[in-house]
């Protein structure tokens, strides 16, 4: 983004803003150790509109009984967790959630599948905490990086997955269907700078959430100094508008 130490300054104020506007009671849990973990449950069990005594019922079946009751006493303050305070609170939990041990990640993760599926369906903001909370997670559980890194992929091999990636954002927030003509121009742009040729975005009914995680999981697999191309490919097309919607912060993360 432009402007400067202005603008910088300006993004900072903002942020703490956003960090200021969590419910305090839910931002104190995410900060304390064993209340992380409950604090995540309770936003989830805050979005179940049906099914939600089931995953209460679940959910006790799963978790140790102080987390269970933690997470209940934490509901009515989740429900006014918006979506651009959902990545401040994820790094207000990150902490406490990354000292968990393999067997409370274990516990932790079986939870919140349970509660991601108890409505049979995902939405953007369920799919972020897979996306932005779940993996990181998991790559700090995972082996050690000294062991043999697994095979990469070339830009060029993932071109079904780079054309899913840029289309899901270039539709991102847009019900019509249609891209306007900025919008357009910034992802040819973002194709270009992936030195890939410029052709049209696939038709929005294959740009779902779905389609969107097998792509990102394919992707990486490529390089790192690839992956950092992709990240900026995905902020041009969002930048068409000069701005980034709470929606597309979460997907980009």
């Amino acid at each position: 983004p432009q402007g400067g130490p202005r603008a910088h300054s300006t993004y900072l104020r903002h942020a703490r803003t956003l960090l200021n506007s969590i419910p305090a009671p839910l931002a104190d849990a995410g900060r304390k150790p064993g209340q992380a973990r409950p604090a995540v449950y309770a936003l989830l069990l805050a979005r179940i509109d049906t099914q939600r005594e089931a995953a209460l019922d679940h959910l006790l079946e799963i978790v140790p009984l102080p987390e269970y009751d933690t997470a209940c006493d934490l509901i009515p303050f989740a429900r006014h967790l918006t979506e651009d305070m959902l990545l401040p609170f994820i790094d207000i939990c990150m902490p406490n959630l990354s000292a968990m041990s393999p067997q409370e990640f274990e516990s932790f993760e079986s939870a919140v599948q349970a509660l991601i599926k108890a409505d049979q369906r995902t939405d953007f903001v369920e799919w972020t905490l897979q996306q932005a909370m779940m993996l990181r997670l998991k790559r700090a559980m995972s082996q050690p990086r000294s062991q043999a890194p697994a095979s990469r992929l070339t830009l060029a091999s993932l071109h079904p997955e780079l054309q899913t990636l840029l289309s899901c954002v270039a539709y991102m927030g847009r019900h019509s269907g249609s891209l306007s003509r900025d919008t357009g121009k910034a992802y040819s742009q973002a194709l270009q700078l992936l030195d890939m040729e410029v052709e049209a975005p696939l038709p929005p009914k294959a740009c779902s959430l779905t389609m969107a995680h097998k792509a990102l999981a394919r992707l990486a697999l490529g390089f790192d100094e690839d992956r950092k191309r992709i990240l900026e490919a995905c902020a041009l097309a969002m930048l068409h508008d000069e701005e980034i919607t709470a929606k597309e912060a979460l997907f980009i993360r």
